[in-house]
């Protein structure tokens, strides 16, 4: 990883072959994921770089390492959140006009409420 580029290029193929291996919401969170690191690393560079006004600097590999674990902190996050999730005691209706009012797909609050398409269907025709 010498160049900012190789960095990114680097860290959007690992990315992309975890994204081939995950299951399902975290496919769908991988693809946003790769575009979120890339504003991330913006924002870090343009954070260090406010007070002293350099910002004709490139940007390092620092910056770059910064974002990524600020990232994968998110990520991890993310995972423990779907793994340990318990909708005992939400109510199923709620997260359905949540979902419609995000415009979130129907697959995507299956696998929240643990559902079938059947039954989120039939959840979603109603609310």
């Amino acid at each position: 990883m010498n160049t900012f580029a190789e960095s990114i290029c680097s860290l959007s193929i690992k990315f992309e072959d975890e994204k081939i291996n995950a299951e399902s919401p975290l496919t769908e969170y991988y693809s946003k994921l790769i575009i979120y690191l890339h504003k991330l690393i913006i924002i870090c560079f343009l954070m260090k770089h406010t007070e002293e006004r350099t910002f004709k600097s490139k940007i390092d590999k620092e910056t770059v390492l910064l974002a990524v674990d600020m990232v994968e902190f998110y990520l991890l996050n993310f995972k423990t959140l779907i793994l340990n999730h318990d909708t005992t005691g939400v109510d199923k209706n709620d997260i359905i006009n949540l979902a419609k009012k995000n415009e979130a797909p129907q697959k995507s609050v299956g696998h929240v409420l643990g559902l079938s398409k059947g039954q989120v269907s039939k959840l979603w025709n109603k609310a």
